[in-house]
């Protein structure tokens, strides 16, 4: 109920606020997104921030938590991509990344996200370069990139990824 956000809330983070875990003097930005609850109380949520060494290419991330002191990144743009090796989480202009339009939290805090991929020459093919991550925080793992054979199929590949939306996508308690 609404009482108990209201007398129990605590606030995790606000514009300007020290992010977690980060270099000195970085800080939330005015960006915060998709805030969702598992049934815990974990909230997670993505954001942008700013800061000396923050950069378009590594400005966004998404967070999980329940208190101030332990919130925590999940996946931030530019982290090596999981289940990927020599692909990071970023597309190959180095200006978008992880996809706030696409993310789920499941009941049990499993995380579901898109994200545009690149390799070190920043030429990854368009055919390739998205994908569906999952898992609980610390342990994410691919779940299907654009142009890999479809399970089940007579050689159907997946399309991209990027605009997968709310609406087509979701994860439940299982994993699944």
């Amino acid at each position: 109920p609404l009482s108990l956000v209201t007398n129990h809330g605590t606030v995790l983070a606000c514009t300007d606020c020290d992010v977690p875990g980060m270099p000195l003097f970085t800080t939330f930005g005015s960006d915060m997104e998709v805030p969702t609850l598992a049934d815990d109380g974990t909230v997670q949520f993505f954001a942008n921030m700013a800061g000396p060494t923050i950069t378009a290419a590594n400005s966004r991330a998404l967070f999980q938590g329940t208190t101030p002191a332990g919130l925590s990144v999940v996946a931030q743009w530019s982290d090596p991509a999981p289940g990927l090796p020599g692909l990071s989480l970023i597309n190959n202009a180095g200006n978008q990344g992880i996809q706030s339009n696409a993310l789920r939290f499941s009941p049990d805090g499993r995380t579901l996200f898109t994200s545009w991929l690149t390799n070190a020459g920043n030429n990854l093919p368009t055919t390739n370069d998205t994908g569906l991550f999952g898992g609980f925080a610390g342990s994410l793992g691919l779940v299907a990139r654009e142009g890999d054979v479809a399970p089940g199929t007579a050689g159907a590949l997946f399309d991209d990824f990027s605009s997968l939306t709310i609406q087509f996508a979701s994860i439940n308690r299982n994993g699944r």
